[in-house]
């Protein structure tokens, strides 16, 4: 299993719609996944309680591609 390559966000966001891993400076543990959304106040959300991540979201990594087999 590869290592987990951050990417900041005051370096550059991904495309409206994407998912991926998201992390943070200073708690709430972590990481989880969330998708990108400029709707949400925060510019984040998840499928979950679609809350608002923003402010607390400092690097994101995409999310590995799924498998292509059921074993």
């Amino acid at each position: 299993m590869s290592e987990t390559t951050w990417i900041s966000v005051d370096d550059y966001l991904p495309e409206d719609g994407k998912w991926c891993w998201v992390d943070w400076d200073g708690g709430f543990g972590g990481p989880f996944p969330a998708m990108r959304y400029s709707g949400a106040a925060g510019g984040w959300t998840n499928n979950d309680t679609w809350e608002d991540f923003g402010r607390e979201v400092s690097r994101w990594s995409p999310l590995p591609a799924p498998p292509t087999d059921a074993k």
